[in-house]
């Protein structure tokens, strides 16, 4: 498959699909955290950046662990 004929060349609007996007795309399981915490990653009291935030679900993450987060729409 070719990455750049997706649905067959059409263009996609992301201002209309991130809703659908947000509701319908899985959050991270709780062990992806975990995993990130053994690395000493998200920790209460550091600070993130999150360079492809997307619909926000990391970065919300971790302001709820404690993490000060930026990202490029903060």
């Amino acid at each position: 498959m070719n990455p750049r004929n997706i649905d067959g060349y059409n263009p996609i609007d992301w201002g209309k699909t991130s809703k659908d996007y947000s509701a319908w795309r899985p959050n991270y399981p709780d062990r992806f955290f975990d995993a990130l915490a053994a690395f000493g990653v998200g920790l209460t009291g550091q600070r993130i950046l999150d360079l492809g935030t997307g619909v926000g679900f990391l970065a919300l993450r971790f302001a709820q662990q404690g993490c000060d987060g930026a990202g490029p729409l903060s």
